[in-house]
C-alpha cells in the first residue's frame, strides 16, 4: 500500500510540475509573440497572419490546464458567504459534497467534449491561418483539462472524507476559507 501511495505522490508532484511549467511557458510564449507582433506591425508594417489565432488557441490550453492548479491550491472562484455561515465542523462535509458534484459534472462535460472533439476530427477541419493545425487539437485541451480536474476533485474528495473519518482538526485549507485568506 505504501508503494502505491508513494507512486501516486510522485505522479501528483510530476503532474503539478508539468501544469506549472506548461502554464508559465505558455504565458511567456504568448507575451513574446504578441509583443513581437506589435513591434513588427508598428515598425515594419508586417504581421504574421497566424499569430493572433495561435495565441488564442494556446490561451485555451493554458486555461484548461491552469484550472487544475486553481483547484489544487484552492484559489478558484467560489461563494465565500456559505463558508462564513456554516459551522466549522460542516465545512469539510460541504467541501466534500462540492468536490463530488464537480467531479460528476466534469464526467458528463468530458463526455460531451470527447464527442465534440471526435466530430470535429471527422470533418478534417483545419485552422484558417494555420492549415497545418487540425481544429480538433483545440478540443483535446478541453478533454485533457477536464480529466485532470476530475482527478483533482476526486483526490480532494478522498482527502476530505479521510479527514472526516480520522477526525483531523487542523485543515489549513478550510481555516483559510473561514478566515478570509
Amino acid at each position: 500500500m505504501e508503494v502505491i501511495v508513494k507512486g501516486l505522490k510522485k505522479f501528483d508532484s510530476s503532474l503539478e510540475l508539468f501544469e506549472k511549467w506548461f502554464s508559465g511557458i505558455g504565458f511567456l510564449l504568448i507575451t513574446v509573440l504578441v509583443l513581437a507582433g506589435v513591434f513588427l506591425r508598428t515598425i515594419f508594417s508586417f504581421t504574421f497572419p497566424w499569430l493572433e489565432e495561435f495565441c488564442q488557441y494556446l490561451m485555451v490550453w493554458i486555461v484548461c490546464i491552469g484550472c487544475v492548479l486553481s483547484v489544487k491550491n484552492n484559489e478558484h472562484v467560489g461563494v465565500d458567504v456559505i463558508f462564513s455561515v456554516l459551522p466549522k465542523r460542516f465545512l469539510k462535509v460541504y467541501r466534500a459534497f462540492l468536490a463530488i458534484v464537480c467531479a460528476v459534472f466534469l464526467v458528463f462535460f468530458t463526455q460531451f467534449s470527447i464527442n465534440l472533439m471526435l466530430k470535429v476530427q471527422k470533418t478534417g477541419q483545419t485552422s484558417i491561418s494555420m492549415p497545418w493545425l487540425q481544429m480538433y487539437v483545440l478540443y483535446v485541451g478541453l478533454v485533457v483539462g477536464n480529466i485532470l480536474l476530475i482527478y483533482e476533485y476526486i483526490k480532494l474528495f478522498i482527502v476530505l472524507v479521510k479527514d472526516l473519518i480520522v477526525g483531523k482538526k487542523d485543515d489549513k485549507m478550510i481555516l483559510r476559507e473561514v478566515e478570509g485568506r
